[in-house]
């Protein structure tokens, strides 16, 4: 493996994007023979993003890394992140390719956590969990004299995660390679995939795109199908930055789920039987 793209989903998220941006950088200067591209994917932003608004400090690092940022246009109506993802994929060149979310910061062995584990299964679906903080508890001052400084910020129970401490698929992502279905933990903020076998089967689905989430479990689920294997990596973890205000996100919507169930055979009988196990006593 010789290269790798790093694709970020973004909308109207300038103030954290930089971050995410500059932990990249440093990574990608620390791969020997490995050449990184950066491609921000601006998925309908209000103002479009500009590299040049960022703070200075946050891009310095960056590099010979080559940085794009693909743009867009507004969905008719609620979310389109297929098509946004897939946009991105058109344009990596990457043995390999990295997806993270805007506000979900790579930890600092991230990149080589993920190239080794990909250089060890030659072909498999990576994955890697999340830490959740308050973005305005992150001081750039300080991430940019240490990146550790994000081992240093309190974790916080988040809308994004079912109001969870902990990243809710982590009894999961332990026992990986024994799951019967294995892309049930594939979230599109944080795993790893060999770029051409993404594009082989054809990226994410954009029957998804106009409500919220499975986009990503559905696409793990064709990448099962053809054959890889998943891995949990538990050095590529991301710090999810959360703002206090609510996310606008309706996860009552139900549209997705039923969709996800149509695609997936056996999908709707397993997830109330994964609630019900041992890896959920609560209910």
């Amino acid at each position: 493996m010789n290269s790798l793209s790093a694709i970020i989903l973004y909308h109207n998220q300038e103030n954290l994007v930089g971050r995410v941006i500059y932990s990249l950088g440093l990574q990608a200067a620390q791969l020997a023979g490995i050449r990184t591209e950066i491609i921000v994917v601006d998925n309908g932003s209000s103002v479009p993003l500009r590299l040049a608004a960022i703070d200075p400090r946050l891009v310095a690092e960056l590099g010979t890394v080559h940085i794009e940022v693909v743009r867009v246009k507004p969905a008719a109506a609620g979310f389109a992140v297929s098509q946004a993802r897939n946009r991105g994929t058109a344009a990596a060149t990457g043995d390999m390719v990295v997806f993270l979310d805007a506000d979900c910061i790579p930890a600092p062995g991230l990149l080589s956590a993920y190239v080794a584990a990909m250089r060890e299964a030659e072909a498999a679906v990576l994955i890697g969990h999340r830490y959740f903080v308050h973005c305005d508890q992150i001081s750039d001052d300080l991430l940019v004299a240490d990146l550790k400084h994000l081992y240093q910020v309190p974790h916080i129970q988040s809308d994004s995660n079912f109001g969870l401490l902990v990243d809710r698929r982590m009894p999961e992502l332990y026992d990986l390679a024994a799951h019967l279905m294995p892309f049930n933990c594939l979230h599109g903020c944080n795993f790893a995939v060999p770029g051409a076998v993404l594009k082989a089967v054809g990226g994410f689905d954009a029957d998804f795109d106009g409500a919220w989430g499975f986009e990503d479990i559905e696409l793990g689920y064709r990448l099962f199908a053809a054959g890889l294997p998943f891995a949990y990596v538990p050095m590529a973890h991301v710090f999810h930055q959360d703002d206090r205000a609510p996310m606008a996100v309706n996860r009552t919507d139900t549209r997705n789920l039923y969709l996800a169930h149509s695609k997936i055979p056996g999908y709707a009988a397993y997830r109330p039987a994964l609630r019900a196990s041992i890896l959920f006593p609560a209910g």
